[in-house]
């Protein structure tokens, strides 16, 4: 009784730990998985770019069933993106061009944030992922005006927006400043209007690229921009 009353526990104790090894690789994927796809991405990296990259991190996307890695490039560590296996297709993709793209956006639209909004609470631009595949063959690339490569900029302030002509200059000349720059840059300016923290009170405004409608005054810039009020 005692021999099999230590199997039965034995076998519980295996159908356990292996119960809890399936659910951790499910939801966490495996670290061999993980180290052998982020060799892949960086040799996948290297010959479409011709350049080295350093590897950051590894991760697992269990919703997409997904290994992939954080890099750098090599010559500048200050940048990092992501790359990942499709799994099915046994293909590569990567973001690279996107941050490229967008540290590139950001050095040339900041002057025009900082001078129409010099109090504002914070900033960002972005990018649409994935638009790379088609825009760029490699191994270099291009910029985001050579691309044609989608951008944003997000200005967000605290304060009523008054709907006044100052605010509404201060607006036409941030997207007269993106526009200048690409006809594919859009815009928004949020105003944080809440008195209370537990108020939902808040502006925004979302403005078209030039694609869409060329800004060339205060009332091309209402034209273009669409209000939206969350209150």
């Amino acid at each position: 009784m005692k021999k099999r009353k230590r199997k039965v526990i034995l076998a519980g104790l295996i159908i356990l730990i292996f119960l809890s090894g399936f659910t951790y690789s499910y939801f966490k994927g495996t670290p061999w998985k993980k180290r052998q796809v982020a060799k892949e991405l960086e040799r996948y990296l290297e010959e479409r770019y011709e350049q080295s990259f350093v590897l950051k991190s590894t991760f697992f996307n269990a919703e997409e069933r997904q290994y992939g890695a954080v890099f750098s490039p090599k010559n500048d560590q200050s940048m990092a993106f992501n790359a990942r296996e499709d799994g099915e297709k046994q293909t590569y993709s990567d973001d690279y061009p996107e941050g490229v793209w967008q540290r590139e956006f950001q050095e040339d639209i900041e002057s025009a944030v900082r001078k129409n909004f010099p109090n504002m609470t914070d900033w960002f631009v972005g990018t649409a992922y994935g638009q790379s595949a088609e825009l760029v063959k490699g191994p270099a690339i291009p910029t985001y005006q050579e691309a044609g490569a989608y951008v944003w900029v997000d200005v967000m302030n605290t304060g009523e927006f008054y709907d006044s002509a100052w605010q509404w200059e201060k607006i036409f000349q941030l997207v007269k400043a993106a526009q200048q720059l690409t006809p594919v840059a859009e815009v928004s300016v949020s105003f944080d209007e809440k008195q209370d923290p537990n108020e939902e009170a808040e502006v925004y405004i979302s403005c078209m690229p030039a694609e869409a409608l060329q800004v060339k005054s205060v009332q091309h810039a209402k034209k273009a921009c669409e209000v939206t009020r969350f209150e």
